[in-house]
């Protein structure tokens, strides 16, 4: 490797010799081209296409713009990085292969169609992936093309570091395993603090950060982590979950809780509210207008948005889409 560019946003754009990335409009990264020989002799080309939670998750891979055959294709549970199954269409009878995750969704075992495991991983304190063969062999990388590693994210080989350092793509930014920190600013600010470079705010055990913006956890949104998933939250739980830490007067919102939308209020504790009760009641019945701004049909449960604020910053596209737990917090205050 011997440099990195970077776009005016602060996306990743080319690793100098090695790689070059295209993003679209909504900073998805929508294809790859690898310089494998790094003197443009042999170059690969992948192309993404996203589906999904708020379409942000990783459904098919193909080789060609031009072509309509699937390289890969995946399926994934509740979480946005929940992956399942990953099925290679290159191979001669479209082999399927399943993901085995623990409680922070990292992948720690691959299986095959017969249940053996054809391939295991670890990991060090930030995401460092070692990868292994079914009997516990190194591998420099994966035999099977997976991409998804720490707490369900890519891991982009072709960005390996001169010293072993690996780079995870948490769809905004990325994140280097060997320090523990994303590589550019948090593109919303000092949500998670003074610190715009912080993972996970240092710590990765607790809280999780799959779209590169601000962490959350499962305390503060029912939709953040599956602690379990066949309990469904209430809709007084989703609002909970949802309450501001912080913010002037009285607020209120629209969260997706069991695939509809509910009307939330709250207020700051620190500013007293005379009348609070009725005060409530006027919040929620004001929210409840906003319920057409909210399409909940892909919302994972426990999660939403303040529609109303959102509404207005976005008057020409009434129909929104979820976004996750971090973006409530950040929503601003609705005074009454």
């Amino acid at each position: 490797m011997s440099g990195t560019s970077w776009s005016g946003s602060r996306r990743r754009t080319a690793l100098i010799k090695s790689s070059h990335y295209i993003y679209d409009c909504f900073n998805r990264r929508v294809a790859s081209v690898i310089d494998q020989a790094e003197s443009g002799s042999s170059v690969a080309t992948t192309y993404f296409v996203y589906a999904g939670q708020a379409a942000w998750q990783l459904a098919e891979e193909y080789p060609s713009e031009e072509s309509d055959a699937v390289g890969n294709s995946y399926v994934y549970g509740l979480y946005i990085d929940e992956i399942l199954t990953m099925r290679d269409h290159a191979s001669a009878n479209d082999d399927d292969y399943f993901y085995h995750q623990d409680d922070l969704f990292s992948v720690y075992a691959m299986t095959d169609e017969d249940g053996d495991v054809v391939e295991r991983y670890e990991y060090g304190d930030y995401g460092q992936v070692s990868v292994f063969d079914e009997d516990g062999a190194d591998r420099s990388v994966s035999s099977y093309g997976n991409r998804h590693t720490y707490t369900g994210r890519l891991l982009d080989t072709e960005l390996t570091l001169d010293d072993g350092g690996q780079m995870l793509q948490y769809r905004h930014r990325y994140m280097s395993t060997g320090s523990g920190r994303f590589l550019q600013r948090d593109p919303i600010g000092y949500v998670d603090g003074m610190g715009l470079y912080k993972f996970a705010r240092t710590n990765p055990n607790t809280f999780q950060d799959p779209l590169g913006l601000a962490a959350c956890s499962a305390a503060q949104n029912p939709g953040c982590t599956v602690d379990n998933p066949n309990k469904l939250p209430t809709p007084n739980e989703c609002c909970t979950a949802a309450k501001k830490p912080c913010g002037k007067g009285a607020g209120g919102g629209v969260v997706c809780c069991n695939g509809k939308p509910a009307a939330c209020n709250w207020h700051n504790p620190k500013i007293p509210q005379p009348g609070d009760d009725i005060l409530g009641k006027c919040i929620k019945e004001h929210e409840k207008n906003h319920f057409d701004d909210i399409d909940c049909g892909s919302c994972p449960q426990g999660e939403g948005m303040q529609a109303g604020v959102q509404a207005r910053q976005r008057s020409s596209d009434r129909r929104m889409s979820c976004i996750f737990c971090r973006n409530l917090l950040l929503a601003a205050s609705q005074e009454f």
